[in-house]
C-alpha cells in the first residue's frame, strides 16, 4: 500500500518542518557534524603502555576516527537531534532533505578512517571490516578419502 504523502509545514522563523521530531533544519546538522569532528580531533583517547626499563607507565594520544555511529552518538548525548538514525539512514525517505549531509558524513568518515588505517594511525584490520574492503574468499575442499579394509591372510601372523 503505497505510503501518503503530506504536505510539509516550515516554520517561518528557523526553517524546521512543524508536527515532526525533525526539530533540526540540514544546514544545523551539517554544522553539528562539522563540531564533531572538531570535537572527535580535539580529544584524542589515551593508551597506557607499559615501559618495563623505568617500571612506569607511558601514555600515549591515539587519534579517534570520525564515524558515522560516532557522530549519532555524539547528537544524542550532546540532546542535538532526538531521532538522528532515521535522519541519517533514512530508510522510509522521510528525510531526503538531510540526503546530501547524511552523503556527506558517509564521505568524510569513510575517508577519515581509509586515510587514518592507511598512514597507520588506526588500525586497519578493524577500518578494512568496517569499510566492507575486507578480501573474502570461499575455499571448498572437495577431496575424496576412500578407505579400503583388507582383511590378513590366516597364515600371516602380524
Amino acid at each position: 500500500m503505497p505510503t501518503k504523502k503530506t504536505k510539509v509545514i516550515r516554520d517561518k522563523k528557523t526553517g524546521r518542518i512543524l508536527g515532526s521530531e525533525k526539530g533540526i533544519t540540514p544546514d544545523e546538522l551539517m554544522q553539528a557534524f562539522e563540531d564533531y569532528c572538531i570535537y572527535v580531533k580535539a580529544n584524542p583517547k589515551f593508551k597506557e603502555v607499559p615501559n618495563t626499563k623505568t617500571d612506569s607507565v607511558i601514555r600515549l594520544k591515539m587519534e579517534v576516527p570520525i564515524t558515522k555511529s560516532g557522530f549519532m552518538a555524539y547528537c544524542m548525548k550532546n540532546k542535538i537531534c532526538g531521532n538522528i538514525g532515521d535522519i541519517i539512514y533514512n530508510r522510509d525517505e522521510r528525510y531526503n532533505e538531510f540526503k546530501d549531509v547524511s552523503i556527506y558524513v558517509d564521505v568524510i568518515s569513510e575517508a577519515d578512517c581509509f586515510d587514518g588505517a592507511t598512514a597507520g594511525i588506526f588500525n586497519h584490520a578493524i577500518v578494512i571490516r568496517k569499510l566492507g574492503l575486507a578480501d573474502k574468499q570461499e575455499v571448498k575442499n572437495e577431496e575424496e578419502v576412500k578407505i579400503t579394509f583388507v582383511k590378513p591372510k590366516q597364515n600371516d601372523k602380524r
